[in-house]
This record gives C-alpha cells, sequence and structure tokens, in this order.
C-alpha cells in the first residue's frame, strides 16, 4: 500500500509555493512508495484529480481561524503530512509524522514591515512550524541560512530539497519578441516601484507588462498614473493562465526580476527555458539560482536597473550569450528531480 502521505495542496494555483506543489506531486504520483490524499480548494479539484490522488475538498482561505478548526476534520489517519507552506495546524492530526516547507522567512526578515496582526500570525506560525513538525525543509541555502538567522525558535537540521523542474513542459513556437516582462505577485518586495521609475528613466520603445497580482498596488498605479511615458507603455495584466504565460515568455525581448527577496525565484529559470534573456537583482537567492545566466543590477538602485536593461537591449551579443546560458541552465535544472518523496520516506523510517 505504501506509506500514506496527505498534503495541503490548496496553494497549487499560488506563484512560488504553487509551482512547488506541482513539481512535488509530480514526482510523488510516478512513484509506487505513496498513497497520497489532497487537501484542496474546490475550483482545484480537477486538475489535482490528474495526479491519482484521493481528494478532500477545503475551500477555506489559509490564514485563517477556520483552517485550523477543520484541519483535525480534514486531515484522516496518516502516516505524514506535509505542509509545503509556514500555515501548519496547530490543533492534533491524526498523522504519525509531519514534515514543513519553508520557502523563505520574507515576514520574518521584513518584520518591520508588517502591521500588528500579521507580526503575531509571523511569530506564532513560524514557531509552531519548527516545534511541531518532525522535518524542516527548505529550497535553497540561501532560505536554510534566513531561517538560522531569523527563526526566534531554531528548528534542528534543516534539509534543502531542490524544488525540481521535471514537470515544466515547453512547447516554443516563433514568436516576435516585442515587450519587456516581469512575472510574479506585485507585492512590495518584488521591487516594481524602482522598476517602473528605471524603465521611466530608460524610456525604451517596447512596452512593459506585468503579469501578476496586484498585492494592495495602489502605490504602483499611483506611479504610472503620474508619468504620461508609462500610462501609454506599462500594461497591469493581472493573474494569467500557464498558457498565456508561455506566449508572454516567448514574445519577451527581456525579463525583468528586481526582487529584493527571494527564496529561490522560478519566474527567470522559466524565463530562459523559452530563450527570454533575464535581468536580475543581485539579491536574496537569486545569484545561487540563476548563477551566471542572467545580467545582474543592484535592486536598491534605479540607475543600475535601467543600466541593466539598456545593456541587454542595445547589446545583441549580451542578449543572445544570456538566451544561450539560460537555456543551458534551465536544461541542468530540468533534469533534477524533486526529491521530496525521499525526505518522506527518511522521515517516516525514522525513529
Amino acid at each position: 500500500m505504501g506509506i500514506h502521505v496527505c498534503i495541503d495542496a490548496r496553494l497549487f494555483q499560488a506563484t512560488g509555493i504553487g509551482t512547488l506543489l506541482k513539481a512535488a506531486l509530480t514526482s510523488l504520483s510516478e512513484s509506487q512508495r505513496f498513497k497520497l490524499t489532497l487537501l484542496g480548494l474546490k475550483k482545484d479539484i480537477e486538475q489535482l484529480s490528474f495526479f491519482g490522488c484521493d481528494l478532500v475538498e477545503m475551500d477555506i482561505p489559509i490564514y485563517t481561524v477556520k483552517e485550523q478548526i477543520f484541519y483535525p476534520q480534514k486531515i484522516p489517519t496518516c502516516d505524514l503530512f506535509w505542509s509545503p507552506h509556514f500555515n501548519v495546524p496547530l490543533l492534533p492530526i491524526k498523522a504519525k509524522k509531519r514534515v514543513v516547507t519553508v520557502c523563505d522567512v520574507y515576514h520574518l526578515a521584513y518584520f518591520s514591515t508588517l502591521s500588528l496582526s500579521q507580526k503575531v500570525y509571523a511569530k506564532i506560525m513560524y514557531n509552531a512550524a519548527f516545534y511541531l513538525s518532525d522535518l524542516v525543509t527548505t529550497i535553497s541555502e540561501f532560505s536554510k541560512e534566513q531561517i538560522g538567522r531569523f527563526a526566534t525558535l531554531k528548528p534542528g537540521p534543516i534539509t534543502v530539497v531542490s524544488p525540481g523542474f521535471d514537470h515544466f513542459k515547453t512547447t516554443i513556437t516563433q514568436s516576435k519578441r516585442e515587450h519587456l516582462l516581469f512575472v510574479g505577485n506585485l507585492k512590495p518586495h518584488k521591487n516594481i516601484a524602482r522598476l517602473l521609475h528605471a524603465y521611466a528613466l530608460l524610456a525604451p520603445p517596447e512596452p512593459l507588462l506585468l503579469a501578476g497580482a496586484l498585492d494592495k498596488g495602489g502605490d504602483l498605479i499611483n506611479i504610472v498614473e503620474k508619468s504620461c511615458f508609462l500610462k501609454q507603455n506599462v500594461h497591469f495584466l493581472g493573474p494569467v493562465s500557464t498558457d498565456q504565460l508561455h506566449e508572454l515568455y516567448q514574445s519577451s525581448k527581456v525579463f525583468l526580476f528586481p526582487s529584493l527577496y527571494e527564496g529561490f525565484g522560478y519566474p527567470p529559470l522559466e524565463a530562459m527555458a523559452f530563450g527570454c534573456p533575464v535581468v536580475a537583482a543581485q539579491a536574496g537567492s537569486i545569484p545561487e539560482v540563476c548563477q551566471d545566466a542572467v545580467q545582474y543590477v543592484d535592486p536598491l538602485s534605479i540607475e543600475s536597473i535601467a543600466e541593466g536593461i539598456a545593456h541587454v537591449l542595445n547589446n545583441e551579443k549580451r542578449s543572445e550569450e544570456l538566451s544561450r546560458k539560460g537555456k543551458e541552465l534551465f536544461e541542468k535544472k530540468r533534469g533534477q528531480k524533486n526529491l521530496i518523496g525521499d525526505v518522506f520516506d527518511a522521515c517516516c523510517h525514522s525513529s
């Protein structure tokens, strides 16, 4: 029958953690070692069914009291429960072992920027995640260091598990590259305000497309509204489908990723898969993940961001070099399977 693993898959469609879940579920469902039960949102049940798992509808938002009440009812008797985020169950559950994946500790690293309620929640839940879990995993050496640095309650040994990209499928067609692109949620640490100012400073003919959900994006909209150039050339696309995202990568001259803080950072690698040259911040885990396949900029300097974009846009040789290096790096990453199953196996068989 194998090891029975229950997984909280409600973030299946989210950026970052959703990509991690897709990679993990692809790997786990191909193994004969595991019987999987997924907790999912009603809108995701059909897609989750493709993994051939038992499904339990849990149409409850994360970060809520309600999810804590329903966790013990929804999680079946199982060998292991996996939380791919730090919103772990606080009450006892019918799982012999618990594993949590903490992709980053942004809420602790940027603690001063949070509201009082966010500060209280972050402190309680991160500490609970470390205290209640039999094993803590993360997805980069950077995040491992950050957990050790910012966590109040220090976890035991932390296992770094590469997210894996063997689930990521690309169908590349000939597309005219005619715009600049950013993909991700538009939260403050994504550094979009400086990107907008850098784009206005450079004023290239290519439009700038921002694909992702606005996070109280009034400030960004205000920046755009105050500039005739930005109003004409910046387009907020909102969340996009996978097919739309792939089309955007294929038709982008440059992919822009000026983020101040990333636990891993999937979008640059996804852009590389489509041969799109990348300009990215020398910050967080980005240098660890992207290596020498991107044009690095200082994310705190508007001038540096503008210069980095110009260097790739106006230098065909550099653009082609980054496209080639990006494809090579992505293929290398694609060869790395998600090994979370080995972690579950080892955890279940440990004393």
